[in-house]
């Protein structure tokens, strides 16, 4: 009596933790939240997963060991009571196999939602490298722009330098004109 009402508070502890996990694993809100709130979910479901793991071998430690006594109180009974040994036998195999079948259902459940959630994160991944190899030739191509850019303000330059260049012999042919041209009036 005493043990079936532990067996049923860990069933009962197992079960809110199961929908504490499930309710994290379906929240409507995982794409708008962040990588790293998503990788701490990931976390707790896989803690949760390895602790519902862990619950399920210690209730079949717990079952086996109730059966094993069980089986010994049983074999002490009389031939009337091999009818009972059967019935009880019968339901612990029965709510052994029920619970197996609920966590593994849960735990399969899980591991889906935790592949679907990881296939999310990789596409968001590959849409993210995609972008930053768009920027990437966006800034090449700026880059060569600005190289262009930089060739044309190179020979501009390089222009005005040949123009200052004729203004200087300009003026120097002219002075030197204008001497030999005073000279050549003031001879006359």
């Amino acid at each position: 009596m005493a043990y079936s009402n532990s067996l049923q508070l860990k069933m009962n502890k197992m079960t809110s933790n199961i929908i504490q996990a499930s309710s994290l694993v379906n929240n409507p809100n995982i794409e708008s939240k962040s990588i790293e709130s998503m990788i701490l979910e990931l976390i707790v479901l896989r803690t949760e997963n390895n602790r519902l793991h862990n619950t399920i071998s210690e209730i079949e430690k717990e079952n086996r060991k109730i059966v094993s006594q069980q089986n010994n109180i049983i074999q002490k009974l009389t031939d009337e009571n091999k009818e009972v040994k059967q019935i009880v036998e019968k339901k612990i195999n029965e709510i052994t196999e029920e619970i197996r079948k609920t966590l593994e259902d849960r735990i399969r459940m899980m591991s889906r939602r935790i592949k679907e959630w990881a296939r999310m994160k990789e596409m968001e991944e590959k849409e993210q490298e995609e972008e930053i190899m768009e920027l990437r030739e966006k800034v090449k191509e700026m880059e060569k722009v600005v190289n262009e850019k930089e060739e044309e303000i190179s020979m501009i330059g390089e222009e005005k330098k040949a123009i200052r260049q004729l203004c200087v012999w300009i003026d120097y042919h002219r002075n030197n004109r204008m001497g030999y041209l005073k000279e050549i009036v003031s001879r006359k």
